[in-house]
């Protein structure tokens, strides 16, 4: 039976917002334009929405008593939407070392049917003590993000074929805006792995502006970063649409990414940044980028090409990428186009999903 007459079921338990949720959302919007696609997520009630090709099953998420425990992060998980496994050919999950994950891995493989695996980071309690190593050995493939993403998850012992991330080029592409004098920019999650305390104490001496965009504001965090904030060079933006998401990248000299292992508070990150989608976004967008050599960024981003490369932790290294960007308002435009370009060669969501397809085909 070919794959364009095969039913593909993605399941993401995830309701956090952010990376993980955009990379299931939009993988299944291109796949669905090539074979019958469904994506299987979790709200408040059981409903099906259709839109253009894709159908999105939403389930009541159960949750646990123990998820008002800081101390045991758990995702909201339905034991009824495992049945869904049941009307599909191929079973593609989001999010690995979780509980609802490794059930839908277990009871995939129980019913015989082809299960891949792509990991977006993090873990909840019961996942990791008792169901990960099982479920990670009875997957038929992982499909990381990344070649660090696919080295973390060697102890599993399963196939790996990296799919890398995508970006909306005809949603995130170069608008007809100027770039603001001394603008530079962050976007991601204000989670110590993200390194925003470093990138705050490097533009103190600049004179710069940086936004810092999130989609969610958590006010002991925004109060702690702001006290490294001593001459007010960061303005903090929450909850932006994707059309103010892009005139922020439009209108910046450069994005920073400045992620880390050993986070401002001494504390280890072993998976801090498995790709990097807004480096992506940035680059469609015809900005140039900065990232730490960390994680999978590494991988994306053309050293002195698309943009640099410094070390973590690297206050200086920091500094200097900025004021590069911002005495050459020249090279701000042929790095930003470089980007772009590699963008629409590489990491377009449609070249995901046929990475995917092809992957799929290689293990029926």
């Amino acid at each position: 039976m070919g794959l364009q007459v095969m039913k593909i079921l993605h399941i993401s338990p995830t309701n956090e917002i952010g990376g993980a949720k955009r990379y299931a959302s939009e993988l299944t919007k291109a796949m669905a334009r090539t074979v019958e696609t469904t994506l299987l997520i979790f709200g408040d009630e059981r409903k099906t929405v259709k839109t253009k090709n894709l159908r999105t099953e939403i389930y009541p998420a159960y949750k646990s008593a123990l998820n008002s425990l800081a101390f045991i992060p758990m995702d909201p998980f339905s034991l009824d939407s495992i049945h869904e496994i049941d009307n599909f050919d191929i079973i593609h999950i989001h999010q690995f070392r979780r509980t609802i994950s490794n059930i839908a891995v277990v009871y995939a493989n129980f019913k015989n049917k082809p299960v891949f695996v792509t990991d977006h980071g993090g873990v909840d309690f019961f996942s990791t003590i008792f169901f990960s190593f099982i479920a990670g050995r009875l997957a038929n493939c992982f499909l990381p993000v990344s070649d660090f993403s696919a080295q973390s998850l060697l102890r599993y012992g399963m196939n790996s074929r990296v799919i890398y991330g995508g970006v909306d080029v005809f949603k995130f592409y170069p608008r007809n805006l100027e770039k603001e004098p001394g603008k530079v920019l962050f976007v991601g999650r204000l989670a110590p792995q993200k390194g925003c305390e470093y990138l705050i104490k490097a533009v103190q001496d600049l004179d710069v502006n940086l936004s810092i965009v999130s989609p969610q504001s958590n006010p002991k965090t925004v109060e702690r970063l702001k006290l490294l904030d001593k001459n007010r060079r960061v303005k903090f933006e929450f909850g932006l649409s994707d059309e103010e998401l892009v005139n922020e990248y439009c209108t910046s000299n450069v994005t920073i990414l400045p992620s880390v292992y050993m986070d401002y508070y001494g504390k280890f990150h072993a998976i801090p940044e498995l790709l990097g989608l807004t480096l992506l976004e940035s680059m469609a967008c015809g900005t140039p980028v900065i990232c730490t050599n960390v994680g999978g960024m590494p991988e994306i981003v053309k050293d002195g090409k698309t943009g640099f490369m410094v070390n973590p932790n690297d206050v200086k290294g920091l500094r200097d990428g900025i004021e590069y960007f911002m005495n050459n308002p020249k090279q701000v435009r042929i790095f930003g186009e470089r980007g772009r370009n590699q963008v629409l060669e590489s990491y377009t969501w449609d070249s995901v999903a046929r990475r995917c397809l092809s992957f799929y085909k290689d293990f029926l």
